[in-house]
């Protein structure tokens, strides 16, 4: 009688247009991040006027809770070291495929015209770093899609901050509010 029944069925909606097939796996989201979003220990912001900076012009230098990641919501004061690294990792299912990845940074005090900073993803993609000024805060949003996904393959991502120098004796006072990757896999 199952057999009957299932028959009918596939019939039926064979005959109807719709066809029996398996379903795909369902995208996941794999999320890491590295901080808070507390616009540097003043709070979130409660209107954000400029989608590329949300927390805008800080009135002092961060607010660094006992809670927050290590190099976030604090100075990176001069004399320091001249680069610091933030790590991503994330446990990717065996067989999995990348699908696309977003990577942000919301970070300040970046004085382009003075200094040469700049960020590294994995070691290899250069990021834009935008001039912010010493107190004026940024978001930065990095789409990796394509080969860029083969960053992501490790399970590890890193970022490297490197804070530039003016000769060899003043540095770049950056500060970073939260580092976030989200990425989208099918198993």
């Amino acid at each position: 009688m199952r057999l009957l029944l299932a028959f009918v069925l596939s019939a039926l909606f064979s005959f109807s247009g719709f066809a029996l097939r398996a379903a795909e796996p369902a995208t996941q989201i794999l999320v890491s991040s590295i901080g808070d979003y507390d616009c540097f220990g003043y709070g979130a912001p409660n209107h954000v006027t400029d989608i590329h900076s949300p927390c805008g012009t800080l009135v002092d230098y961060p607010i660094q809770e006992t809670d927050d990641a290590a190099n976030t919501d604090v100075l990176l004061g001069c004399p320091g070291p001249a680069s610091v690294t933030f790590v991503h990792t994330y446990d990717l299912p065996v067989g999995a495929r990348i699908l696309g990845a977003v990577w942000t940074i919301n970070l300040g005090g970046v004085e382009k015209s003075k200094f040469a900073t700049t960020l590294l993803l994995g070691g290899q993609i250069p990021v834009a770093v935008p001039e912010t000024g010493p107190l004026d805060t940024a978001l930065i949003v990095v789409p990796l899609v394509g080969p860029l996904t083969s960053i992501l393959e490790s399970g590890r991502l890193t970022v490297q901050l490197v804070r530039g120098t003016l000769s060899g004796s003043s540095c770049d006072d950056v500060f970073v509010d939260t580092i976030h990757l989200a990425i989208a896999i099918r198993p």
